[in-house]
């Protein structure tokens, strides 16, 4: 995925509409004819990868792409339900988006959360699986807190028929800060399996 708007240094400013505004123009400038033919770009199998709330972007932007061929979910946070959920139980809930927001431009914790309280359905990845069940995903999962409903998207994918689902857990944190070569392998040998690209 890209560097989103109001993010590392990007321009503009941050908000979860944005980020998927800014996936679909990513893919976008994928397709144009004269990106294709520049940068040799086959257009009929653009995956996705994301990592954490970028991994929700990537479900939601595969989902709601028809076009898009697969999609990598990396440790994908379900930012609906997990908002509610840990700001109920979790003391800490407040101090981690507080901290994340503060390295985001124009926004605030509690314009994030109002975001996506505003429409919970929206941003819960799992109400994606009808509009992905026909299409290679890998789950990569770690350690945190995102591992049961990444689990659970794995399986609500194979219940709804789709046989390309590839899910893969590593004894690691939600960086993956020692396993960053055995995630990018992951990564590359599972590509190469769904494209069935020769060597």
């Amino acid at each position: 995925m890209p560097f989103f708007r109001g993010a590392w240094g990007s321009g503009g400013t941050f908000s979860f509409t944005h980020t998927l505004e800014d996936a679909q123009a990513s893919v976008d400038f994928l397709r144009q004819p004269e990106n294709v033919k520049k940068f040799r770009i086959d257009a009929d199998h653009i995956v996705l990868i994301g990592h954490s709330m970028g991994g929700f972007v990537a479900a939601y932007a595969t989902a709601h792409d028809p076009k898009v061929f697969g999609a990598a979910l990396i440790s994908a946070a379900n930012l609906g339900p997990a908002s509610a959920l840990q700001r109920a139980s979790d003391p800490e809930f407040w101090r981690r988006w507080n901290d994340n927001a503060s390295r985001l431009v124009g926004t605030t914790a509690q314009q994030l959360v109002g975001e996506v309280d505003s429409d919970r359905a929206k941003w819960n990845y799992m109400n994606c699986v009808p509009l992905l069940k026909a299409r290679p995903i890998l789950v990569l999962e770690a350690d945190d807190r995102n591992t049961s409903d990444n689990q659970a998207l794995a399986e609500a994918l194979r219940k709804a028929g789709n046989t390309k689902v590839t899910e893969q857990h590593m004894r690691t944190d939600h960086p993956f800060s020692d396993h960053r070569i055995a995630m990018q392998a992951a990564i590359v040998n599972w590509l190469d399996a769904i494209t069935k690209r020769q060597p």
